[in-house]
C-alpha cells in the first residue's frame, strides 16, 4: 500500500516493500560477524531477542489499530519487518549454528550439527506450511503476537541456559556444555 500509493502496480509494489525491508539484511551480517567475538554471541541474543520481539509486536498492533488503507500502517509493517530482520541477522540468524559447534565435543560435531541443521530446516518446513492454515484460523496479528512471546521464551531460555563462547576455544566450550 506504501507503494501502491505512489503509484506503483501491486507486484512491483510488493517487490518495492521486500526489498526495502531486506536490504539493510547484508550489512547487518558483515556487522554481526564484526561483533560475534566483542559483544559475545550470548550478549547479541540478550540485546537482539528483545528488538525482534518489540518489531514483531510492533507488526501485531499495526495489523490490530490501524485501517488496513492506511499509509501509517505500511509504513510501520516494513519499518517493523525491516528492524526485524536486522536484529535476527545479529543473533537468531547466525549464532544457534554458531553455539551449537561450539558446544559440542569434537568427537560428535559433525553429527550433532548435521542433525542440529536438519531439524532446523525440518522445523522451517513445518512452519512455512502451518503458518497460513493457522493464520487463516487465528488472525495474523495472533500469529505475530505468538512469534513476538516466542521471542520472549527465547530470551529469558538464553539468559539461564546459554554459555557465552566467545573468545573460549572449542575444547573450552565444549567442556562448558558437558558441566
Amino acid at each position: 500500500q506504501l507503494f501502491s500509493g505512489m503509484g506503483m502496480g501491486e507486484n512491483a509494489a510488493s517487490m518495492a516493500a521486500t526489498l526495502l525491508a531486506y536490504l539493510p539484511k547484508p550489512f547487518a551480517v558483515l556487522a554481526a560477524s564484526s561483533l560475534m567475538d566483542t559483544v559475545g554471541r550470548r550478549g547479541l541474543l540478550l540485546y537482539n531477542l528483545p528488538i525482534m520481539g518489540a518489531c514483531l509486536a510492533l507488526l501485531s498492533c499495526t495489523f490490530t489499530l490501524m485501517p488496513a488503507n492506511s499509509i501509517w500502517r505500511a509504513v510501520a509493517a516494513v519499518l517493523g519487518t525491516s528492524f526485524f530482520s536486522i536484529a535476527f541477522s545479529f543473533s537468531l540468524g547466525p549464532i544457534p549454528n554458531i553455539i551449537s559447534s561450539e558446544l559440542l565435543p569434537s568427537d560428535a560435531r559433525s553429527l550433532g550439527m548435521s542433525l542440529s541443521v536438519g531439524v532446523q530446516w525440518l522445523f522451517s518446513a513445518m512452519l512455512v506450511y502451518v503458518f497460513p492454515i493457522l493464520t487463516h484460523k487465528f488472525g495474523t496479528q495472533t500469529m505475530i503476537a505468538f512469534f513476538a512471546s516466542m521471542c520472549v521464551l527465547a530470551w529469558f531460555f538464553t539468559k539461564a541456559f546459554v554459555p557465552e563462547t566467545a573468545g573460549k576455544s572449542l575444547e573450552e566450550s565444549s567442556a562448558m556444555a558437558s558441566d
